[in-house]
């Protein structure tokens, strides 16, 4: 059996790296930081999910479809994703001090990054929503971000 405030702090923690990853991608495009329409943090053992500023729902660990936490393939995904995300970030580091056509080949090397990031993302989210009962929506931008892939 799977503990449930266990499964709200890895919801949590998931969603806050989906943030990170859609900052890290919009500064990449030059793109204008906005607040996150949605925003899900953990709150006394509950997930609380805010559209626009407003708290629209609170999901609390009682009301987690357990059943449909599938730990070993959240782990995998979660793998993948910790890989990459090293990966991605180190190669966001290197990025200030290349000469113009390295920068251009270490984007390109991102960019492919980027694409695995999140098609293993919306893997997660989709595991997130089927436990959580609830649609998170335009979730922290990702599937701007992410676009089609």
């Amino acid at each position: 059996m799977v503990d449930p405030i266990t499964v709200i702090s890895t919801i949590s923690t998931g969603l806050n790296l989906v943030d990170k990853f859609t900052d890290i991608v919009n500064k990449l495009r030059k793109k204008e930081a906005r607040p996150y329409s949605v925003l899900a943090a953990r709150e006394s053992g509950a997930l609380v999910i805010k559209r626009g500023g407003v708290v629209a729902e609170t999901i609390r660990s009682d009301r987690l479809h357990l059943n449909e936490w599938d730990d070993a393939r959240y782990q995998a995904l979660e793998g993948k994703v910790r890989l990459l995300w090293g990966q991605f970030n180190s190669l966001d580091a290197q990025l200030p001090t290349l000469a113009v056509d390295e920068r251009v080949r270490i984007e390109q090397k991102m960019e492919i990054i980027r694409q695995d990031l999140c098609k293993n993302f919306k893997l997660m989210i989709g595991i997130y929503e089927q436990v959580l009962g609830t649609s998170l929506g335009d979730h922290y931008s990702l599937y701007q971000t992410c676009g089609s892939t």
